[in-house]
């Protein structure tokens, strides 16, 4: 099988999925709600025979919105934006995520890759692969229409005799 990533299909641009290996080798260290995510990079150098220049390169790079989650600060994912609890899935290192175009300020690690260092509330999204969601459906029990019928009928009689 092939171990190379797909492209991915953006708007205006291809680009190559970010691969991390789970070690954080950028050096930098997230504080407060900061998130810092390596970003999929833009695979198109030439297109209909017009070799693009590395700074055109870069902005459809920097105009990325798919990339890893690699680190966040103590105070990321604890607030909703109406200042409640956070509530849903909290995203953690390792996630591939949807993020704002343009968010946050590009920074070069000490490893050599270009991250994004962010707000946590410019992650919209967790991004799940076929692969991913085949993985979890294999891996969640089956649920047969008798066992929820039998799930159902046990739930009522304990309701009754709580009455």
């Amino acid at each position: 099988m092939n171990d190379m990533p797909r492209l991915v299909a953006g708007l205006n641009a291809e680009y190559v999925p970010a691969q991390w290996d789970g070690k954080d080798t950028s050096g930098i260290r997230c504080v407060g709600t900061t998130v810092l995510v390596l970003m999929d990079v833009c695979a198109e150098t030439n297109t209909g025979g017009i070799i693009l220049p590395p700074d055109v390169v870069e902005k459809h790079t920097a105009g990325s919105e798919r990339g890893v989650l690699i680190a966040f600060g103590n105070g990321a994912f604890l607030l909703n934006e109406d200042m409640s609890q956070w509530s849903g899935p909290k995203p953690v290192p390792g996630d591939r995520v949807y993020i704002e175009k343009y968010a946050g300020k590009q920074i070069k690690g000490i490893d050599g890759k270009v991250y994004r260092l962010m707000s946590y509330q410019c992650i919209g999204a967790i991004y799940k692969s076929e692969a991913d969601l085949k993985a979890e459906a294999s891996a969640a029990p089956a649920v047969t229409p008798a066992k929820k019928i039998e799930t159902a009928k046990k739930a009522n009689k304990g309701a009754k005799r709580g009455r």
